[in-house]
């Protein structure tokens, strides 16, 4: 399980300076026995009523988040800092190949309102290609399928086959 694999890795980083774990509220319960610090980042603007009192009560624990955007969101929470999602830029080598599309690359969420972006889409006709989780199977079923067509493709999410499509977009 998630618990027990956080349990394990925290337990083995006790050598560190310091541990960051992007699990929104899953390793607030080993505070009390890491003797590191650990910093819980935030990484979801849309979290359970549950997990969001849960959360508050915990609210003195190291927090960071990944954008204002979230530190705005959870204003209850004195964040420690912002750490940004981090990107070798040797692993996306730039492309002078570019084909004529858009590409959406991340999560299908109301949170990040995809249903927008579709819009622009029709609207000033450019052919888009949608890729990351189905975060919402509600949101996807009622926003985004029904507007899926030739020029605007949701093909999934993608692992090291989205370099390529980040080259050509």
């Amino acid at each position: 399980s998630q618990i027990e694999y956080m349990s394990r890795a925290i337990k083995e980083s006790q050598d560190c300076d310091i541990i960051n774990c992007q699990s929104d509220h899953l390793a607030l319960t080993f505070d009390k026995w890491s003797k590191v610090p650990i910093v819980h980042t935030i990484i979801y603007g849309r979290l359970p009523q549950y997990i969001e009192e849960y959360l508050e009560t915990n609210k003195k624990s190291n927090f960071s988040t990944i954008s204002k955007f979230l530190q705005k969101r959870y204003d209850f929470i004195k964040f420690k800092g912002m750490i940004y999602n981090g990107l070798n830029l040797e692993d996306f080598p730039l492309s002078e190949n570019k084909k004529e599309f858009f590409l959406y690359l991340s999560r299908i969420s109301p949170d990040k309102q995809t249903h927008l972006l579709i819009s622009w889409a029709k609207k000033y006709d450019f052919k888009l290609i949608l890729a990351g989780d189905i975060n919402d199977q509600e949101y996807f079923k009622k926003e985004i399928k029904p507007n899926l067509s030739r020029k605007i493709r949701y093909i999934g999410k993608l692992d090291f086959e989205k370099v390529k499509y980040l080259q050509e977009a």
